[in-house]
């Protein structure tokens, strides 16, 4: 009885894994799926759906939806302008160095004072220990568009996981330029 007993939990156990990583290979593919539709919907002004995907796969590592997410912060494109928001998401979507997200990001930090960057630095910092590719198991590289000047970002999982949930934006707001 005690063997059975020892077997029906091996195999349930094999068998939540199994599923366990199905579900991780969903969720790759439904954040990527999500990217995909976000920049659509942003590129055709709807920023309602654009802010329900880019946001889902912002959260999953994504760091094109991440720009796009804090610039939608930065104009307040369906959501509260928040100068903090849009610049912790450009700063983890600057992981990747690519040359005018960091301008961008770079051009509104210098016009802050010494404690409004270290508030930055602060959230950036979280948002990276949450969302940056470390935790995310993420690599990016630029890649060269054959016959363009323009590079092309490239981002594979390094393997399947399953991203941590957080609340989006439960973090306070302030308005760092007064």
């Amino acid at each position: 009885m005690k063997v059975i007993i020892l077997l029906l939990l091996a195999i349930t156990t094999l068998y939540s894994d199994a599923v366990e990583r199905t579900v991780d290979k969903k969720l790759i593919s439904t954040v990527i799926s999500a990217e995909k539709a976000g920049v659509k919907y942003h590129k055709q002004g709807n920023f309602e759906k654009a802010f329900e995907k880019l946001s889902f796969s912002a959260q999953g590592g994504i760091k094109q939806s991440q720009y796009l997410l804090g610039i939608m912060y930065f104009k307040g494109q369906h959501v509260k302008q928040s100068l903090a928001t849009g610049m912790a998401w450009l700063g983890v979507a600057n992981e990747i160095h690519m040359k005018d997200w960091e301008a961008t990001y770079s051009n509104i930090y210098t016009k802050l004072n010494a404690k409004q960057q270290g508030y930055i630095d602060k959230l950036v910092a979280e948002y990276i220990e949450r969302y940056g590719m470390k935790t995310q198991k993420l690599t990016c590289k630029k890649k060269a568009v054959l016959g363009r000047r323009k590079m092309q970002l490239h981002c594979n999982f390094r393997e399947d996981r399953s991203s941590p949930d957080y609340e989006l934006e439960k973090l306070q707001s302030i308005n760092l330029l007064h």
